[in-house]
């Protein structure tokens, strides 16, 4: 029987808080406080693609399965998180009315698929940078370019839907961590290779954004930020 290490319960640990944050009282309760600003960073769909990633990252250290299993199981954290603070906060009937009339099931779906895949590109950016630079910095520059692309973008394609006066500080925030994380790649890999990773990560981030638009737009999901 394997035991856990004391590293990856912290991982663990760390991961869970985060998710219950982010997915839970930034959702639910920050608002409430008057926080609005703070709510619309910490309880964004891109801040759920930041978490994920950085988990996957620090747990899996190059392993792709390891990383799928802890991006998806973050996922589920956080959607878990997000009706049980819910029920928590205004009842049990608020929280099944919740799921059952916001499309629970699609985004329940969501939040795994997508954390899985993100855990993949954590998995990728916990390569080793001298034996695999490129693979590196794919998986540091693909989310970046999804969160510091894919915000701006919700903005201007869903302003009237979503407010733009009052994202506009979330959109820089994530920008800014955008453009960190490809600094990041840089740094640890080198131009040359950040730069291809770059390229091949552009593919993924549309890819990811194009499929999270649809969904959005088509109502399988709940248009949001």
């Amino acid at each position: 029987m394997r035991i856990v290490s004391r590293r990856e319960g912290v991982v663990a640990a760390l991961g869970l808080a985060g998710a219950a944050l982010c997915g839970g009282v930034a959702q639910t309760f920050l608002w409430r406080w008057g926080a609005d600003s703070l709510a619309a960073v910490l309880g964004s769909q891109f801040t759920w693609v930041l978490l994920t990633f950085a988990v996957s990252w620090a747990a899996a250290r190059g392993r792709v399965g390891t990383g799928v299993a802890a991006g998806a199981l973050t996922g589920l954290a956080l959607i878990v998180s997000y009706y049980a603070t819910q029920w928590l906060a205004d009842g049990r009937h608020a929280a099944l009315s919740q799921f059952t009339g916001t499309g629970g099931t699609a985004w329940t779906l969501a939040a795994v698929g997508g954390g899985a895949a993100m855990g993949v590109f954590g998995a990728l950016a916990g390569r080793d940078a001298d034996q695999s630079p490129r693979l590196k910095a794919l998986g540091i520059s693909t989310p970046a370019v999804i969160v510091g692309a894919g915000a701006p973008l919700w903005l201007l394609y869903f302003e009237g839907s979503l407010g733009a006066a009052r994202l506009l500080p979330a959109v820089v925030v994530f920008v800014a961590a955008g453009a960190a994380l490809l600094l990041a790649a840089v740094r640890s890999c080198g131009l040359g290779p950040s730069l291809q990773g770059l390229v091949v990560s552009l593919g993924f981030a549309a890819a990811a954004l194009g499929a999270l638009m649809f969904l959005q737009t088509q109502g399988w999901l709940y248009l949001t930020f």
